[in-house]
This record gives structure tokens, sequence and C-alpha cells, in this order.
């Protein structure tokens, strides 16, 4: 009885989030290996601290498509008493949880003739509500560093005083970035909420152009997890992110893990794209590979999309990453 209605409170959970991805941002939808990204507050949803990698190609064969790289570092600072979870080898094994969390990430994003770099350092802390229930706040703050890749560009006539007073002298500008959110956390649900870009245009370093700026970002999701037998669980989970301007899009997400060191799930994007999301986890190190095929009006050019996702767990130490799963990554 109590599945059906944690699966029917996930179902729910459908109509009251929004995804869509932003022009101005990577769209980095691999969760398990860019969780901070999206989230800050995800920082103290994990027991060991994680050094993750993630690359996507959104448009391959197609030249100057987009392309991102990800390196993120984090985990937790303290660790709260136990409490109840079922995502952690038995549904009666009592573990810890973080109460601080901290993080940084080093984001490169190219497409066509424009790109950036995002630098953020991240903050989380965990407020405990009940033995079940927590919910937690993020910050991460830094620099959105926005650039033209004027070496791309064609241009017939160099000497033309369009291109020097407005690419060529304005092809670079730096702005403070602020991104901040929370998680409600229960024994084997979550959702979420954050804000990416706070800051907008108000601050701005060395010779920023006043016209430059950046929209705000929302983005939401909700998860849960149900063990369908002893060596399988299912967490299902529904993703979505808004930026003014850009179409409204919707991700729900279905992984299983087997035995604790194999993932495999689809990811259906509303009227954008269908994804196949797989996983290994063995001595330290988490592998994941997502491809996603387009169903939007951009296949008629590109069909295929690629993500790579590799995670390592840190204390280096056997200990440590025999505790580990992939489900913890997932949850």
């Amino acid at each position: 009885m109590m599945n059906k209605i944690k699966l029917l409170f996930t179902l729910l959970s459908l109509i009251l989030v929004l995804f869509v991805s932003g022009q101005q941002d990577s769209k980095l939808d691999f969760r398990p290996f860019s969780d901070m990204y999206d989230n800050p507050a995800s920082l103290v949803n994990t027991r060991m601290w994680r050094a993750n990698i993630n690359y996507r190609n959104s448009l391959p064969g197609f030249e100057d498509g987009p392309e991102s790289y990800y390196f993120g570092l984090g985990g937790p600072i303290g660790l709260n008493k136990s409490v109840s979870n079922i995502t952690y080898r038995h549904a009666y094994t009592r573990r810890k949880v973080a109460r601080y969390g901290l993080g940084a990430y080093v984001i490169k994003d190219t497409y066509g003739h424009f790109g950036y770099n995002s630098y953020i350092i991240n903050y989380a802390q965990r407020f405990k509500l009940s033995s079940d229930y927590s919910f937690a706040l993020g910050l991460g703050t830094g620099i959105y560093n926005y650039f033209i890749r004027t070496n791309h560009l064609n241009v017939k006539y160099k000497n033309d005083p369009t291109y020097y007073q407005y690419l060529n002298g304005q092809d670079r500008f730096l702005l403070g970035d602020l991104n901040l959110g929370f998680i409600f956390t229960g024994r084997n649900f979550q959702f979420g909420f954050a804000t990416r870009h706070v800051m907008n245009n108000n601050v701005k370093i060395g010779n920023t152009p006043e016209y430059a700026e950046l929209n705000e970002t929302y983005t939401a999701f909700t998860k849960a997890t149900f063990r369908i037998d002893p060596n399988v669980i299912m967490i299902p989970s529904v993703e979505g992110r808004y930026t003014e301007g850009i179409p409204y899009d919707l991700k729900i997400s279905a992984p299983f893990v087997f035995h604790e060191m194999f993932m495999a799930g689809l990811g259906v994007s509303m009227n954008k794209s269908f994804a196949v999301e797989t996983g290994v986890y063995k001595r330290g190190i988490f592998f994941g590979y997502s491809f996603t095929l387009n169903t939007s009006e951009l296949s008629s050019f590109s069909d295929l999309s690629h993500q790579l996702g590799i995670s390592y767990i840190l204390p280096v130490t056997p200990k440590a990453q025999e505790k580990f799963s992939i489900a913890d990554a997932l949850f």
C-alpha cells in the first residue's frame, strides 16, 4: 500500500515541475555526475566525497555544435545521526547523513561562435525536522565568463569597423554569479527547487558592457526510491527547468540499479528527446554513458547526442569505496 502511495506521489509531482534548456547554460542532464550544478543543496545528500567529470556532445558531426565539459569536486563536511534509508544495501540498514556540504565546479561550454566558462564554489547545510525528514539549503557563488570565439568567425573584411568595435573589442566579459537551492528529504523521497543567476547583471567585472546580463533559470525535481526485489532498486524522477524566453521542457527518468553496481534506465524529455542511461560501479570508479535520440526538429540534421560521466569516490580507501553504491549517487 505504501509503495502505491509513493508511486502516486511521484506521478502527481509531474504537474508541479517545469524543465527547459537555457541557451546561456550547458544542458547537463545526466544527474548522477552533475547534481550540484542544478542544485547546490544536493551536496548534503551524499556520504562520500566525489570527483566528477561530465562531457556532453549535443550534435555530433555538426560543425561547432554544442559541447560541454564539466569538472566537479564535493562532499560532506560533518555527519549527523544515523537515519533509515532503503537505497543502501537493505531496507533496515541505518546510515549517517551529512550535516554540511562543500564543493566546487568548473564548466566550459561552447556552441557555434559563442561560449562561456563558469567557476562556482558551493556550500550546503541540512536542517533536521525529525528522524525521517529534513531540508537542506544550498548556495553557489562565483564568476560567469562569456566569450565570442572570434577565431571561429569568417570575416570577409578584417578591417570592417563593425567587427573591431563590436566583436574584436568586446568579445569577452565577466559577471558575478549566484545560485540558490533547497531540497526537502524524506525516508525515500525528495523534492527540491533552485534558481541560477540570481544576481542577473548586477555585478560586472572589468570592462563588461552594460548590455551583458544573465537570465535567471529555475529548476525543480522530485524523486523517490522503490525496492523491486532484494537486488533491484528503482529511482524514478521528474526534473524541470525554465528560463525566460526558452520553450518549456520536462524530463522523466526511470533508472534501475542492479546488485548495487549496475545502472540502466530511460529518460524522456517531452517533445524533445528520448535517452538511454547506463552505468557501472567498480573499485571506486562510477562510469556512465547516455545517448539521446532527438525527437524534435533537430532530428532533421542530427539524431543522436552523447554524454559521458565519470565519478571517483574519495577518500581513496577500500572501505570507503566498498560502502558506496550507484543508488547513493542517484538518491
